[in-house]
């Protein structure tokens, strides 16, 4: 029987795990010149996934190869911070590493801080210019009626 708060968790997860790699790409695109090379702004948000998931498979893979380490928790907890990184990395190290719901959690709300930061920095900077060509996103000139 799988518990119910590890559902929610890992839920939570998920959803800030697409929300992070869409504020990622977007991040990245708004420096991007040519509408050829925005494979480019997808390309650091799946290099991030993909290291938070060989990460995840090799804590899940030893589960008490680094039991009781108190180092081990606090860069779990570090690592849990970075956006699209630690929502891959932290369902592992809470069912598995010992991590606590609480540091989970925590973590969880730190990168929801840090992609508010992010995504109030960018989005100027995106509205301004959609690519090279200085036009505005038709989804946020349909909205903002400009």
């Amino acid at each position: 029987m799988v518990d119910v708060k590890y559902l929610v968790f890992l839920l939570l997860s998920l959803l800030l795990l697409l929300g992070s790699s869409l504020i990622w790409t977007v991040e990245f695109g708004i420096y991007i010149q040519e509408r050829e090379q925005m494979a480019l702004a997808m390309l650091t948000p799946v290099i991030l996934v993909m290291t938070g998931e060989i990460l995840a498979t090799v804590y899940a893979c030893t589960p008490h190869m680094f039991a009781g380490m108190l180092w081990f928790k606090a860069v779990l907890v570090i690592l849990g911070w970075v956006p699209a990184l630690g929502t891959c990395l932290l369902p592992v190290a809470v069912s598995t590493q010992g991590l606590s719901y609480f540091w989970g959690y925590f973590s969880l709300v730190v990168q929801v801080i840090i992609l508010v930061i992010m995504f109030k920095k960018v989005l100027p900077k995106y509205q301004r210019g959609l690519l090279a060509t200085k036009q505005r996103h038709p989804i946020i000139k349909a909205i903002l009626g400009k």
